[in-house]
Order: C-alpha cells, then structure tokens, then sequence
C-alpha cells in the first residue's frame, strides 16, 4: 500500500533515522545530490540514476551534505506482510523495465493520480517478490503479525501472541525479533503509528484516530507520535 509520495531537494536539516525498523520502505530514485546510507552491515553512497529500496527489518540512517542536497522522487510503501531484509540497489540504466515503470511514476506523481500509483506499487511488489527481494516472515510469526494487523484498537499482550505462535513468551520475543528486527511491543507500536499516518490524511479527527489504533486518548496518541515522527499530528504533511 502506497503511503506518501512525491519528488523534492531535501533541506539543510534533512537527516533520516530509524532507530528501530520502520514498518514500510522508503524507495528514493536518486536525481542528483549527495548522500549516504548506513546501517549495522554497510555504508555507501547514493548514486545519481539509481534507485533504492530501504529496509523493514534493520534499522538505518540516511543523511545528506547540506551543500549538494539529494534531489529524489520517494515513495513509502508499506509490503505488509512482506519484509525486506537489507538495503537494495538498481542501476536504471541497466534495467530497461524499472526504468519505464519509474518514469511512469513519475508521471503520475506530477498530476498527482493517485490509483495509477497505487497499480503501480502493485507491479512494483510482484517484481521484488519475484527477483526475492521480498520474503514472507515464518508463519508462526506471520500469523501474530496477522492478529496485531486486525487487532490495532484493542490490547494486545505478549501472552496472546506468543501464545498464537505457539511459543514460550521469552523465546517468541527472540525468534520475532530475529525475523524482524524488532520486539512485538515495538512491531504493534509502529504499526498503529503506520496506521495513523494514513488515517490523517482522511477527514477523522485525532481523538478518533488516537481511539481506532489503540490509544487511550489524543494526548498519550500525540506525544508518541511525535516522538516518532518529531511533529505532532496536526502538523503532520508526510515527508522523505
């Protein structure tokens, strides 16, 4: 599911953290500028005619130099329950397929057609999927995700879900956290954050956005969110 998109030149200040794994992937075609990624495994620079496709399941930084600044066009794409285990590069150049699929989001970013996109990011998936750049998590872990997915709104325990998979609770927190980088609690967290992104683009309002995904009220939904994203919701507009 396509969350945000657009093109841009980042600003001075532009730095992207992920702390922990983001639960979509930034896909940024690079135009021009001067960038860097990194992450536990390796650190390269962003090249011109190349696209990039971020992880899920490690955390990373991007950041940029201020005085050549990455000029992009990005999506967010949420591959749910897919999962991408490292950074990945495509040479435009040499891949006369994603560079006529690109173009076309580009086109369709410029005038701003929104079902196009989302067609788009379908074809997108099935060639990740196909070039296995895409993987399903194990089922057992699968289906706890499944229930989190379905349950946003309610409380979720640890004994539900390790208990859904069939496991101990300490050890389903480490085969979950080998599987996708992050602990449960972290996972249900990021995906009522998730959730909430795409829900403030509708007309709902925060207290009703803050009880559909789970939180007790606007406060306790606005103060994570802003730590999440570093603006509260109300000034939320999405970003690369």
């Amino acid at each position: 599911m396509l969350l945000i998109y657009g093109t841009c030149i980042t600003p001075p200040n532009w730095h992207v953290i992920e702390m922990h794994p983001a639960p979509f992937s930034r896909i940024y075609q690079v135009f021009g500028g001067e960038a860097w990624y990194r992450d536990d495994c390796t650190q390269f620079p962003l090249k011109s005619c190349h696209l990039y496709i971020f992880p899920t399941s490690k955390p990373y930084e991007i950041c940029h130099n201020p005085q050549k600044p990455l000029n992009c066009m990005y999506l967010h794409v949420d591959f749910y329950p897919l999962v991408l285990h490292k950074v990945s590069e495509i040479d435009l150049s040499n891949n006369c397929y994603i560079q006529k699929l690109f173009e076309l989001f580009q086109m369709d970013i410029k005038n701003n057609h929104v079902q196009s996109l989302s067609a788009l990011c379908e074809l997108f998936r099935i060639y990740l999927s196909q070039n296995h750049l895409l993987q399903e998590p194990a089922s057992d872990i699968k289906t706890a995700t499944d229930y989190i997915a379905n349950h946003l709104s309610q409380n979720i325990s640890l004994s539900q879900l390790s208990k859904l998979a069939g496991y101990h609770p300490e050890y389903f927190i480490r085969l979950f956290k080998k599987e996708l980088g992050i602990t449960p609690h972290q996972y249900l967290m990021n995906m009522r954050l998730k959730e909430s992104q795409k829900l403030l683009s509708s007309n709902m309002k925060i207290s009703a956005i803050a009880k559909s995904i789970g939180y007790a009220d606007a406060k306790s939904f606005g103060k994570a969110f802003k730590n999440k994203f570093g603006v509260s919701p109300k000034q939320y507009h999405g970003g690369i």
